[in-house]
């Protein structure tokens, strides 16, 4: 969520983001891995560097923690609520993919993405094929976890515009999906789930969070979930500020049992 940092401001939270591993370079598994240590992380030296760093006038109520993450750091939000459901009170994620079984993530059917011309099928493939020479010669993982970067967008954009993201996920185990996790018992935080997503989204397709609202429905009916959908693309909230009513209006029960 864009509006993220006011809302943090507004209600002197601390925003603690983590610093993980990125795809293709790295597995779906390494990179839910990283973010579980950040999640350790955050309770075990946080607090000491919090106090080290600030002499001691500022502290972080680690009681009250809600998890924010747009595209893939959605998937990763709710993946957090669903791992730790009684340390986090609420979940809020933006555009998330929320099953990488889906065919649009897998079908290898060309569409278009962001109305961007589309890259060669072969791109992410040769990308993979650059990594294992790479890693071969040097003996070494080949590491990314900067966003920023060019080639990082290509690589994303042609997996997407080719069906090829779900080709990243391997088939076992239950750990990379989320309504597989749902169906094995897993449950997220009494204090509700919030998901923003864009009607138009070429990237991660809304469909797949109404396929989630409708599980929660079936097997969780006293969760508090929410799904608003706007018109838009994947990053249709860019421009959005926290007291736009739309967006105010959503956040107030996740806000809520966040605080109180």
């Amino acid at each position: 969520m864009v509006a993220a940092l006011s809302l943090a401001t507004e209600h002197l939270a601390i925003i603690v983001s983590p610093n993980y591993r990125l795809l293709p370079e790295a597995s779906v598994l390494e990179v839910l891995e990283d973010v579980e240590d950040h999640w350790q992380w955050l309770h075990q030296s946080l607090p000491m560097l919090l106090q080290r760093e600030t002499n001691g006038t500022m502290k972080a109520d680690l009681s009250r923690i809600m998890t924010i993450g747009d595209s893939a750091g959605g998937y990763l939000s709710l993946h957090m609520g669903l791992s730790h459901p009684d340390k986090i009170r609420a979940v809020n994620a933006v555009y998330p993919m929320v099953n990488p079984k889906a065919p649009y993530f897998s079908s290898g059917q060309e569409r278009l993405v962001f109305n961007l011309p589309a890259y060669p099928p072969d791109t992410m493939g040769l990308h993979l094929e650059k990594i294992k020479r790479q890693e071969a010669i040097t003996q070494q993982p080949v590491i990314v976890s900067a966003a920023a970067d060019a080639d990082l967008f290509r690589l994303m954009f042609a997996a997407c515009q080719h069906g090829q993201l779900g080709q990243l996920f391997p088939t076992d185990p239950v750990s990379p999906y989320l309504l597989e996790r749902i169906d094995a018992g897993a449950r997220f935080p009494r204090g509700g789930v919030l998901i923003l997503h864009g009607r138009d989204d070429s990237v991660a397709p809304v469909e797949e969070s109404y396929v989630l609202r409708r599980r929660l429905a079936q097997v969780d009916p006293s969760l508090n979930f929410r799904l608003v959908v706007r018109d838009g693309e994947h990053g249709f909230d860019h421009l959005a500020k926290l007291h736009d009513v739309w967006l105010w209006d959503a956040i107030q029960d996740i806000v809520r049992s966040w605080l109180y």
